[in-house]
């Protein structure tokens, strides 16, 4: 699963998370070293004046903040088809990793208009870069499209793993979701028959029953909802070496 921001200076968080539990741990040692000093001295001054020593005190640890995320949550982003000119050829019917692109970078670009004449240019666009930086363009990886994206459109992308709560949160953050998967188990009735091996969509945002998603395989893909499980088991990452989503990949 990638997910996409509009590039600018940023922490690097997974170093500040592990920097501040390193912190926690060293100032928890450090009182724990003060109130040891403090039982010596105690224990001391008890023993010079015969009196019971002072009685024990722990440390209490400090309360977990808890994380908690609406119960609703929605980014308005302008949806494209793959096939914006209902020309399902070859090219068309392989382009949800380029449709899905392009919607993320209408948002973050505040493009509020995704014409047909503008997204077959881009298009265009995107397969001759992945042809001439790749070496095709049909059926890329997640890797790859991350690549294409922070290449061509200078967003900041990054690839983690696939949890309901995670999505949400990223979401909550005005970051945009891009799932790869298996496009037959999404079992979408707007779909070809039996529906594409792989697929890419972009979720938007999610409610009580769902994920919100702009799916660019089909031309009533805006604001496409999908179950919380139907997304999960059909998402994976596509493996070139045996044309397949392999759906341990989340």
């Amino acid at each position: 699963m990638a997910k996409l921001e509009k590039h600018r200076p940023t922490k690097n968080w997974p170093v500040v998370i592990m920097s501040l539990i390193l912190l926690f741990g060293i100032g928890f040692i450090f009182n724990n070293n003060l109130y040891k000093q403090k039982e010596t001295a105690n224990k001391n001054e008890a023993a010079k004046q015969q009196t019971i020593a002072q009685p024990d005190i722990k440390l209490q640890p400090n309360p977990t903040p808890v994380d908690t995320l609406p119960d609703n949550y929605t980014i308005d982003v302008p949806f494209t088809a793959q096939a914006p000119t209902a020309n399902w050829d070859e090219l068309h019917e392989e382009a949800c990793e380029e449709a899905s692109s392009i919607m993320v970078n209408a948002y973050f670009n505040s493009i509020t208009e995704l014409t047909p004449k503008y997204v077959e240019a881009e298009i265009t666009k995107l397969t001759n870069w992945q042809d001439l930086n790749i070496g095709y363009h049909l059926s890329t990886t997640t890797q790859e499209t991350v690549k294409m994206i922070t290449k061509v459109y200078e967003l900041k992308a990054e690839i983690v793993e696939t949890s309901k709560d995670t999505i949400k949160r990223a979401l909550t953050q005005n970051k945009l979701v891009i799932l790869p998967a298996n496009g037959q188990l999404l079992n979408n009735p707007n779909f070809k028959a039996p529906g594409p091996p792989y697929h890419m969509l972009v979720i938007t945002g999610y409610d009580k029953n769902g994920f919100i998603t702009n799916d660019p395989g089909t031309r009533k893909g805006l604001n496409y909802r999908y179950s919380y499980d139907t997304l999960y088991n059909s998402n994976g990452g596509w493996t070139h070496t045996t044309a397949e989503v392999d759906l341990t990949d989340k």
